[in-house]
């Protein structure tokens, strides 16, 4: 059955929202080690995407876990890029982006906010994409 969202079900954590991209396939569920050209790498909950290691013969070469996704270069945590992309479809005005962003952050870090400029490149980004 298909997930239907609403600001009120947006995950509140990185891990729950790492499990549900991954779900979706919007995050890699394995890896290709760069080293070995084969599937020699394991997903590690380490960070806020995981990290990729491989086991082949002590490698231990490291991948990110969204490495080859449309996350791979992002700085924000993956709950607060979810509810971006949430409330890019809601076609939600910038003041009441921050204003939820706040809200959704405050369970990590009341003092951190986002900027209207942070949230005009996320939607930027969503459009050309």
């Amino acid at each position: 059955m298909e997930r239907v969202w609403s600001y009120f079900n947006l995950p509140r954590t990185a891990q729950e929202t790492v499990t549900i991209m991954r779900d979706c396939g919007l995050l890699p569920q394995s890896l290709n080690c760069p080293i070995h050209r084969r599937r020699a790498m394991t997903l590690y909950n380490d960070g806020s995407c995981g990290k990729f290691r491989c086991t082949k013969n002590r490698c231990g070469k490291s991948l990110s876990g969204a490495t080859g996704s449309f996350f791979a270069e992002c700085k924000l945590e993956m709950h607060v890029v979810f509810a971006l992309m949430y409330f890019f479809t809601e076609d939600m005005p910038y003041e009441r982006v921050m204003h939820h962003i706040g809200v959704l952050k405050n369970s990590s870090d009341p003092n951190e906010k986002i900027s209207s400029s942070t949230i005009a490149a996320w939607y930027d980004f969503a459009i050309i994409n």
